[in-house]
């Protein structure tokens, strides 16, 4: 694996549905949601439910960099944290 990749199952496909999504980044399908309405996951052109393979890749990728420099633990729980607090 190159150097700064994130390995992600390969569908063969272009796009996932909320919940593929979900399981491929680990997160509820309600964040993947809120990601999504927030424009951090890209939707198909055609299809607002489904979300780009090239967006969860780049998801991946900064959760990885932020994990070496060990920040990755506290922003997840601070989104969750203002997530259900509604802020």
């Amino acid at each position: 694996m190159a150097a700064g990749r994130v390995s992600v199952p390969d569908t063969g496909r272009g796009t996932v549905s909320i919940e593929e999504a979900a399981a491929l980044l680990k997160y509820t399908v309600k964040y993947v949601r809120e990601l999504r309405s927030k424009g951090v996951l890209k939707t198909a052109s055609r299809n607002k439910n489904r979300i780009t393979m090239r967006s969860i890749h780049a998801v991946l990728q900064a959760r990885q960099k932020a994990s070496q420099h060990g920040a990755d633990r506290v922003s997840h729980v601070k989104e969750m944290h203002a997530s259900n607090v509604g802020l």
